[in-house]
C-alpha cells in the first residue's frame, strides 16, 4: 500500500502548512514549526 503524496512537498520538514476553514467561505493559512503545540494555534483561532 502506498502513501498518497499528491501536492505534498517533502524537501522542507521544518514547517507545517495548515489551512483553517471558517464557517463561511473564508480560510486562513498558517505556517507553523513542527515543534509548536497545536494549542497555540487553537488559541489564535479561538477554537
Amino acid at each position: 500500500m502506498s502513501i498518497p503524496t499528491e501536492g505534498v512537498k517533502t524537501e522542507n520538514n521544518d514547517h507545517i502548512n495548515l489551512k483553517v476553514a471558517g464557517q463561511g467561505s473564508s480560510a486562513v493559512h498558517f505556517k507553523i514549526k513542527r515543534h509548536t503545540p497545536l494549542s497555540k494555534l487553537m488559541k489564535v483561532c479561538q477554537i
